[in-house]
């Protein structure tokens, strides 16, 4: 699951860095803006075809996860908290390189910034907590900083992690979730602001 988690901000980050700053690099952004689809439209379009098939690539790996659940070393629940964990990092992923992609022209920064973004704000978040806790601040309040964290989603699911509940699960998968849904909100307002931008000579 930690190599999958790993997989998903690279692959999520990457593929999906380009799709955007494409179009604008070429200068075809507003031939799209021809017809009657919005900025949001044209990155929710773009999300599903770029999404879908990455999402195929790890769907495929699920019924492997689910052989310790037969063999009796997990769960049930703890397998589908972390299928649930695993989504929702490899949708944090895609929201990361789109955010990229809509800021950026060019395709190497573009994907540069969003594993950067990704893995910034994955592994930064739960070092901020560290921090804090050890500084003497209460195990909620870190707790609800790193919950913004895909990697929290992650560790919350184990049932083996006691400093970690369900209802902290829930959370961060929940406040992971709507911050990708953010990112993307922003991406569609970035977009619909940029696309009169002409490609440098």
């Amino acid at each position: 699951a930690t190599v999958l988690f790993v997989y998903c901000l690279f692959v999520g980050a990457a593929g999906t860095a380009d799709s955007i700053s494409r179009e604008r690099r070429e200068g075809t952004l507003g031939l799209l803006f021809l017809t009657n689809l919005n900025s949001a439209e044209i990155v929710a379009g773009k999300v599903f075809s770029h999404g879908l098939a990455l999402m195929y690539s790890l769907l495929a790996v699920f019924p492997i996860l689910a052989l310790p659940v037969l063999i009796g070393g997990i769960t049930f629940g703890q397998f589908w908290r972390t299928v649930l964990a695993l989504v929702g990092g490899l949708f944090f992923a895609i929201a990361a390189g789109f955010t990229a992609s809509s800021v950026c022209v060019r395709q190497f920064p573009a994907i540069a910034l969003a594993t950067g973004l990704a893995l910034a704000w994955s592994l930064g978040l739960m070092g901020a907590a560290e921090v804090l806790r050890k500084s003497g601040l209460p195990i909620s309040t870190t707790n609800y900083v790193a919950g913004f964290s895909p990697l929290h989603t992650l560790l919350a699911a184990n049932e083996s992690v006691r400093m970690l509940r369900q209802s902290q699960y829930w959370f961060s998968l929940a406040a992971v979730l709507g911050l990708s849904w953010t990112w993307l909100a922003l991406a569609a307002w970035r977009t619909g602001r940029s696309w009169r931008d002409r490609p440098k000579p």
